[in-house]
């Protein structure tokens, strides 16, 4: 996804969304487009460090050697709610002249967890006030049935080529991140050299894998019964982490929940005879809104081979496991540290896993 053809006129241009690299490129692509090349009517500042009234300070100056004045200002975010910031600056982005070119960037800030809500919160804001001030709001979403075939593309643009499993991997590895996969690929093809090819075991070596793939793997080893790479998975997760608790609670407890339930809606596919993809209404009615049908293709083909060898006992089994894992972690149970508890808890899942 580009920018659209109507971005150079709007005076001011927001890219938002959460694909960052899709964001990056349209913002290199257009200030090539508004300057032509020539840097010398662009300034780049940082909200939070440079005030509103300076953006549109340095929007306002008359251009010099080129028809518009382009003004950046990065990590939009940091800034106030756009109903602070813009108080005391007339009406706005309304006040800008012709020969104004505003770009504001909702880059991704890699603060806390916990303060992404926020972020959240800030970037709808901004978006409706640039849509009020008669702006234009770009906003870089990956669609999930997408990826694999926009992952294509940019193979083709290298003149590089994957197999299907190669693809699948690196989609699971990177989380669905249309921006982590290309990011990876950029890597996987200075890795590969003058390989036309791209592998499987490029893949694996290579790409950095995020957090919920490690707990995916990790689930996945669980239902097959390997204790060696669910505990190797258990200490990539938090073996070097200074508050390990942290961790556990806002990434691993929600994503492996996550997983046991979407476990268990394929075992009830299974049970019915039909592909998640394909549930009747009956049975969807048993699901949650966003249940295994709104799992991308990848994800739901594996939950579906893993529940193969599951039963619903073994899964309440399972939640019974997580559930004590918890109550060590919040003191009601006795325990001796956040890695035991963990150890624990899949040894404990482990063994409910094979009973037969």
């Amino acid at each position: 996804m580009t920018v659209p053809d109507n971005a150079l006129a709007a005076r001011v241009v927001l890219l938002s969304g959460t694909e960052e690299t899709l964001r990056r490129r349209a913002l290199t692509d257009l200030i090539d487009q508004a300057t032509a090349g020539d840097e010398f009517d662009l300034e780049t500042l940082i909200a939070g460090d440079a005030s509103v009234n300076q953006w549109f300070g340095s929007a306002m100056t008359a251009p010099f050697l080129s028809p518009r004045r382009t003004v950046v200002v990065r990590n939009l975010l940091r800034a106030k709610s756009p109903k602070e910031a813009l108080e005391g600056v007339g009406t706005g982005f309304a006040d800008l002249p012709e020969s104004a070119f505003l770009i504001l960037v909702a880059d991704e800030e890699t603060n806390e967890e916990k303060d992404q809500e926020k972020y959240k919160a800030l970037r709808k804001q901004w978006e409706k006030a640039v849509r009020d001030g008669l702006g234009l709001v770009v906003s870089f979403e990956s669609d999930p049935k997408q990826i694999k075939e926009s992952l294509k593309v940019e193979l083709f643009r290298i003149n590089k080529r994957m197999s299907d499993t190669a693809l699948e991997t690196l989609i699971e590895m990177t989380g669905g991140s249309l921006s982590r996969g290309l990011e990876e690929i950029d890597k996987l093809s200075l890795f590969v050299g003058d390989e036309p090819e791209i592998r499987d075991a490029d893949v694996k070596q290579v790409v950095m894998p995020s957090r919920e793939w490690n707990v995916y793997r990790m689930t996945d080893a669980i239902v097959a019964g390997q204790t060696t790479e669910a505990l190797k998975q258990i200490r990539i997760l938090v073996g070097s982490q200074p508050r390990p608790e942290e961790t556990i609670f806002s990434r691993i407890f929600p994503t492996l929940l996550r997983q046991l339930r979407m476990l268990w809606q394929a075992r009830m596919c299974l049970d019915h005879r039909v592909a998640p993809s394909a549930i009747p209404e009956t049975l969807a009615l048993q699901f949650p809104a966003k249940g295994i049908a709104s799992e991308p293709e990848w994800r739901q083909r594996r939950l579906m081979t893993s529940a193969r060898t599951i039963t619903y006992d073994k899964l309440r089994g399972c939640f019974t496991a997580l559930s004590d894992a918890e109550a060590r972690l919040k003191g009601a149970l006795p325990s001796y540290s956040a890695l035991e508890t963990l150890e624990r808890m899949t040894m404990e899942m482990i063994g409910v896993v094979g009973r037969r």
